[in-house]
C-alpha cells in the first residue's frame, strides 16, 4: 500500500488549485498510489469534495482524515471519511498540526502540498521541508510562473 499525505490548504478553493490538487491525486493513482490522508490543518470541504469525487470514481481508494480531538467528527466534512485522531495535549494549534503532520509522513512515500514559500515559518512550507528531508517524493501544486495565482 502506498500513501500519500494531501496537506490541505485554502487556495484549494479555488478553481484553479482544485483542478491542481485533483490532477495530483489522478497521477498518484495511475503512479500505484491507493491510500490518502488528508491532514488537519485548516481543513476545508473543498478536499473532501475532491476525496468523494476520487472514492467514486476509483472505489478501491482509501482516504482518511486527521482530527486533532474527537469534537472535531461533528463536522459533517468528514462524512464517509475514516478518521485518524490524534489526541495531543499541546495547547497552540500550530504545534498540534506539526506534530499530527509529522506522524502522518511516517506512513507516507508523498505529500501533496500548495506552499508558496518553503523559506517560510508555517506548517505547510515545515511538512514540505520535512517530507523532502526524510526522502518523501514531494509535490507542490503552487505555481512560481503565474503572475496572479488568483
Amino acid at each position: 500500500m502506498k500513501t500519500v499525505f494531501i496537506e490541505p490548504n485554502n487556495n484549494f478553493s479555488y478553481r484553479k488549485y482544485y483542478y491542481k490538487l485533483l490532477d495530483a491525486i489522478e497521477e498518484r493513482i495511475s503512479e500505484g498510489y491507493d491510500n490518502f490522508i488528508v491532514g488537519p490543518n485548516d481543513f476545508d470541504k473543498m478536499t473532501f469534495r475532491i476525496c468523494r469525487r476520487i472514492r467514486h470514481f476509483h472505489p478501491g481508494i482509501n482516504i482518511a482524515a486527521i482530527l486533532l480531538s474527537d469534537e472535531e467528527k461533528e463536522n459533517d466534512a468528514y462524512y464517509k471519511a475514516t478518521t485518524i485522531v490524534y489526541d495531543f495535549e499541546y495547547k497552540h494549534l500550530g504545534r498540534r498540526n506539526l506534530e499530527s503532520h509529522k506522524r502522518a509522513l511516517r506512513q507516507c512515500e508523498a505529500v501533496i502540498g500548495y506552499v508558496d514559500d518553503e523559506n517560510k515559518h508555517t506548517v505547510d512550507a515545515y511538512t514540505m521541508r520535512y517530507a523532502r528531508r526524510n526522502g518523501l517524493k514531494t509535490i507542490n501544486i503552487y505555481d512560481p510562473t503565474e503572475l496572479y495565482p488568483f
